[in-house]
């Protein structure tokens, strides 16, 4: 009974996000007739507190959802069975909301059967520039120290993923982060910690008030993977209300309650801080929201603390399967070690197991639904 109610809530969800898209859009049509629809575009609708939020996604799951129509040019023609730039890129999409969301084939928000993540994130110039400041990510961290046995790029079923670039033996060696690459609570300063003492905040808040500050700092050492990052996210964070109102129902209810409770714990602790902390700019809802985001789909808790996670980057690059192929394996004090669990040849994808969850689970936590999941 209890499987059977979870599945109808993930349909309901699921079926809220497609009934508000179909009765919000009109369709258009581009010069070779394809039918392009209005999204929800950043800032398109109010969200809680009347913040801007920006549209969902279910990364397995795109439900149908279509990519954003241009208000202020028309659709160019193209040759057949191609897209170019002017199409993929206008209406204030870019690879950064579109290419780079966890999950399978980026933001499904994006696509349709027509403007896809294959033609708009690998055979656009934006897409292969976005692609090559990946690499150039990449070859940066092993620069300073980091040990990388794995490329950033398309895999099968419209996906990017990290996929092996030699042969690796079981235990063997997948990713080594060294410490001073890593972002935890000992990297968050004193005044952000002591405010967010004051106010009763939950670690995973502390850390993500921490890097709202590092997102602050043009010269911060994270700059470089903070702007390889997703814009937007489809956790619940990113939910409509008739979404919540669905979650609210079921036993998940509880994620609502404190995720939203660790945004409004957040922005005390941010009022309290001087607007030169965060270099002269004001941080508002939409920055918290992304900050915690972050740190709820893309943190890894090595001592199954809320107080040990961290964001590592590239490690974030590893999709989930129940049937992993990487594990977490040590954590020392001066790197972090990532090890294969069976023989993996070169050109196959490496993904560790996110949790062992229903789909409904994984809707609101980080906003994808795995096909095979039981």
């Amino acid at each position: 009974a209890a499987s059977t109610r979870r599945a109808l809530a993930e349909r309901e969800v699921a079926h809220a996000a497609q009934s508000r898209v179909s009765s919000e859009r009109r369709p258009t049509a581009d010069a070779r007739g394809h039918v392009r629809r209005r999204s929800d575009l950043p800032g398109m609708r109010s969200g809680r507190w009347g913040a801007q939020a920006a549209g969902r996604r279910r990364a397995a799951s795109p439900m149908g959802l279509l990519l954003v129509a241009s208000l202020a040019a028309p659709w160019r023609a193209s040759a057949a069975g191609v897209v170019s730039s002017a199409d993929c890129w206008v209406g204030g999409w870019t690879p950064e909301i579109c290419c780079s969301a966890p999950g399978a084939k980026g933001n499904p928000l994006c696509w349709d059967h027509v403007y896809t993540f294959d033609k708009c994130c690998t055979e656009t110039a934006e897409g292969k520039q976005f692609d090559l400041r990946r690499r150039n990510f990449v070859s940066d961290m092993v620069r300073r120290g980091a040990t990388v046995h794995f490329d950033i790029r398309h895999v099968s079923g419209g996906r990017t993923g990290a996929v092996a670039s030699r042969t690796l033996a079981a235990r063997s060696t997948v990713l080594r982060v060294p410490a001073n690459q890593v972002f935890s609570l000992k990297s968050v300063p004193q005044a952000l910690s002591d405010a967010s003492r004051r106010h009763g905040c939950d670690a995973h808040a502390l850390l993500a008030l921490g890097l709202a500050l590092e997102r602050a700092n043009p010269s911060s050492a994270l700059s470089a993977w903070i702007n390889l990052l997703p814009m937007s996210f489809a956790n619940v964070l990113w939910f409509s209300e008739r979404q919540l109102q669905l979650v609210n129902s079921t036993f998940f209810s509880y994620i609502v309650n404190n995720w939203f409770g660790d945004l409004e714990c957040m922005r005390k602790a941010a009022d309290e801080i001087p607007s030169e902390f965060w270099r002269g700019r004001q941080v508002g809802f939409e920055d918290l929201r992304w900050a915690l985001s972050v740190v709820k789909t893309r943190g890894f808790a090595f001592e199954g603390t809320r107080e040990s996670t961290m964001l590592i980057p590239l490690a974030d690059f590893l999709n989930h399967n129940r049937v992993a192929s990487v594990r977490t394996a040590t954590l020392a004090e001066d790197a972090l070690r990532f090890v294969a669990t069976k023989t993996v040849l070169p050109g196959e994808e490496l993904c560790i197991d996110y949790a062992q969850a229903s789909n409904l689970e994984f809707l609101v936590r980080y906003g994808f639904r795995g096909e095979d999941n039981p």
